[in-house]
């Protein structure tokens, strides 16, 4: 019974330390998923978001102000005043109204007479001997333009002196180019080696956490098949010492013969009663022996299986201290498999 005790007790431990490490394994994993999911957050972000995230950081207030312009009222506010459109459409009017009658009072509306085309201009109207200088002004100007530019010496002058400063500075702009075209091609070949030495390292980066991650679950899973071991073998052990148990105390009594069969135990002892008892003794340490064998045989078994397991992923984990990554069909992909094969070897309790 104690030796029963004992193992029930290293049972329940081996269950408390199984809670632990699926806990772990749980809080690892929420931290991971937590991680990828704040950092390439700034990324996804767009580029409006983050200028405007710049400009409120530089100008609060343009950018208090600029919120409250881009804000759209909601339709259904209670707090917001109904308009009146009688009321309104009345002031109108009587604007419109006062309006009128201040034209009133200033006296009646002037006429402009407007010329055209169709139409002879009046011979007492002054305006036509201004329009008719006007349009000789505008004759002499036009004849101006006309002129030879050969003939005008200050536009030939201003011409020449235009041409050569733009043709300066386009000589210096050229040069300037030639200047500055190694510069610009030893830019690029910096830009091209910062591309490269960041995309090298954020594979560096993705690689040593693809193996890190790996190791991680290499480790937790070499612990929970020494758990699965311990928990087997112990259970296996139990239900042994359970059955010899029954059996020793079956063996003091006789069977009948109808079935099932019924345990009883005779008032009085007869010789052949005795001689039945001795028997059913024997056949009962016979019964132990065997079984015996058969656990440390099951035992063995469980050993050996689990001891296989264990040695793939520390090879794995080996293989992860190397610079060759295991391949991706790995045990730890069928871990639903192994564990329920583990469960159906572990006898019930």
């Amino acid at each position: 019974m104690e030796h029963e005790r004992a193992l029930r007790e290293e049972l329940q431990l081996l269950a408390r330390k199984r809670a632990d490490l699926n806990t772990n394994k749980t809080n690892n994993d929420l931290t991971d998923t937590k991680e990828q999911s704040e950092v390439p957050s700034d990324r996804r972000r767009s580029v409006l978001d983050r200028l405007g995230d710049r400009i409120e950081s530089e100008n609060p207030e343009k950018s208090r102000k600029r919120k409250e312009w881009n804000e759209v009222p909601p339709r259904n506010r209670s707090d917001r005043t109904p308009i009146d459109w009688r009321r309104n459409s009345f002031r109108a009017n009587e604007f419109s109204a006062k309006r009128f009658r201040t034209n009133e009072r200033n006296g009646e509306e002037t006429h402009h007479k407007l010329r055209s085309k169709i139409t002879k201009p009046n011979a007492e109207d002054p305006s036509n001997e201004s329009s008719h200088e006007e349009t000789e002004a505008e004759v002499e100007q036009k004849k101006n333009r006309l002129i030879a530019p050969h003939t005008q010496k200050d536009g030939m002058v201003r011409n020449r002196r235009l041409f050569g400063s733009l043709m300066n500075h386009l000589g210096k702009a050229k040069k300037r180019i030639e200047s500055d075209t190694p510069l610009f091609k030893k830019q690029d070949r910096k830009q091209v080696q910062v591309g490269e030495k960041e995309k090298t390292q954020s594979a560096t980066i993705e690689e040593q956490a693809r193996k890190d991650s790996l190791r991680l679950k290499y480790e937790r899973w070499i612990a929970r098949l020494e758990l699965d071991c311990k928990e087997q073998q112990t259970r296996t052990k139990l239900e042994h010492l359970q059955k010899t148990r029954k059996i020793k105390h079956l063996a003091r009594f006789l069977p009948s013969v109808s079935s099932p069969s019924l345990y009883y135990l005779p008032r009085l002892h007869t010789k052949e009663t005795e001689d039945l008892v001795e028997a059913s003794m024997e056949a009962c340490q016979e019964k132990i022996a065997a079984q015996e064998r058969q656990v440390e045989l099951n035992l063995q078994q469980i050993e050996t299986e689990i001891k296989c397991n264990i040695e793939k992923y520390e090879k794995l984990l080996e293989s992860l201290n190397d610079d060759s990554l295991p391949h991706e069909n790995d045990p730890v992909a069928d871990q639903d498999s192994l564990e329920s094969n583990s469960k159906a070897e572990s006898p019930k309790e």
